[in-house]
């Protein structure tokens, strides 16, 4: 994965990155940076996020942040319903594993998403990109 670090958010991915996701949606959605298409994601260049947002940042594990907050970012613009919030954090620690994070790390952030992640989405509504 490319991707520089930029002042407002902490990333930006430099490359486009696809992933095949361990849960599946519903859903077929295109944004201007994100497709998730079932059970694949992909992003593309010039899409920021945070990383890891209440968490030290894992650099071999950025691609599971990356997809978490892309994922978050459909819910909060209500392309995704908010019910799908676990198998987003399910995508989280399950990507994290694959990048071999320990299972004990993967479960403290998981927990952190469970219990913070509704927050964020309550309270991080985002507005839909409206076209003129």
């Amino acid at each position: 994965m490319k991707y520089k670090r930029i002042d407002k958010y902490k990333y930006q991915l430099l490359e486009t990155e696809h992933l095949l996701l361990p849960v599946h949606f519903d859903d077929h959605i295109e944004t201007r940076f994100v497709i998730l298409s079932y059970n694949t994601i992909t992003i593309k260049p010039g899409y920021a996020w945070d990383g890891f947002s209440c968490s030290p940042d894992i650099r071999k594990a950025l691609a599971a942040s990356l997809v978490h907050d892309a994922l978050y970012q459909l819910i909060k613009t209500d392309l995704l319903p908010i019910e799908d919030k676990g198998k987003c954090d399910k995508c989280l620690t399950d990507i994290m594993m694959q990048k071999g994070v320990s299972r004990f790390i993967c479960r403290l952030y998981g927990y952190g998403v469970k219990i913070g992640g509704g927050k964020a989405l309550k309270y991080g509504k985002e507005p839909k990109e409206l076209e003129v």
